[in-house]
């Protein structure tokens, strides 16, 4: 894995005190919220991919890019088949 990057999110106030909330009482540790967020993006992005029918394969830098790792297999087929 690369080099992290700093993301500036924007949630409700209730939203951040409850997520705070239940990551605290399982033991919050320094750093929990960003795991939490990753794990959720990566949960959801290949998902979504698969949902709009992949990237174009410009949007493909390389098969052995994150985006390979993280999608199925079957929409990973189907967007380096199209063109």
């Amino acid at each position: 894995m690369g080099q992290a990057v700093r993301w500036n999110i924007k949630v409700p106030e209730e939203t951040d005190l409850t997520l705070r909330t239940i990551l605290g009482a399982q033991g919050m540790k320094k750093g929990d919220l960003s795991k939490f967020i990753k794990d959720g993006a990566l949960a959801v992005l290949p998902r979504t991919i698969q949902d709009i029918g992949g990237p174009t394969p410009a949007l493909i830098p390389t098969r052995s890019s994150a985006w390979s790792r993280l999608c199925p297999r079957s929409a990973r087929n189907a967007a380096l088949n199209r063109g």
